[in-house]
């Protein structure tokens, strides 16, 4: 039994041009990059850290999904789309749900833990509410294994800030759902 998650056949076609198929999983399971598309919203300092490549490897990529993009518009003409639905060609990657990293959890309970300050590496900021800034973060935990997060930094630590905070940790608790956003744990101390 496995895991299938689809990716578009162009991308595909790219990473066995530039051969890196070995990456397929990391890039279009883990970091969730199934279109062409989706590779501009992400940095080469971002790939070379989650996936490992090269940066010779990722110029390589950048340079064969600018040509796929090319060839890919200029194959559709003015008039090619006109009374066809336009539809996307996907190509099924089968992932194995045995694999270690898909069972493995944040902590192993599937609860919520008191998360290391040295484990975060803060990086850019995402957002800002009225009691909290949102920055994206790398979160390596003890096992080694990185994973992308973001991380709430509270302004201030009022009665009513924790308060909200508290109903808020104890609503994400009981969301599990794969397109959700899990809460792995509470780091305390960082300061803005």
């Amino acid at each position: 039994m496995g895991e299938a998650v689809y990716i578009e056949e162009a991308l595909q076609d790219v990473l066995k041009e530039t051969d890196l198929v070995n990456f397929e999983r990391k890039l279009c399971v883990e970091l969730q990059l199934s279109r062409l598309e989706h590779f501009d919203h992400v940095t080469d300092d971002e790939l070379k850290s989650y996936t490992g490549l090269s940066q010779p490897a990722i110029r390589r990529l950048r340079v064969a999904i600018a040509e796929k993009k090319k060839k890919s518009k200029k194959s559709k003409g003015i008039f090619s789309s006109i009374g066809r639905k336009e539809s996307r060609e996907v190509t099924k990657v089968l992932v194995p749900t045995s694999t270690p990293e898909l069972l493995w959890t944040f902590p192993e309970n599937g609860g919520t833990s008191l998360i290391i300050k040295e484990e975060i590496k803060l990086m850019e900021r995402l957002g800002e509410g009225s009691f909290a800034v949102v920055k994206r973060a790398v979160w390596t935990p003890k096992i080694g294994q990185k994973l992308d997060v973001a991380v709430k930094i509270l302004r201030d630590s009022t009665p009513e800030i924790i308060e909200d905070l508290q109903r808020e940790v104890t609503n994400m608790q009981k969301l599990k759902h794969l397109n959700l956003i899990q809460l792995y744990g509470i780091v305390f101390q960082i300061q803005l």
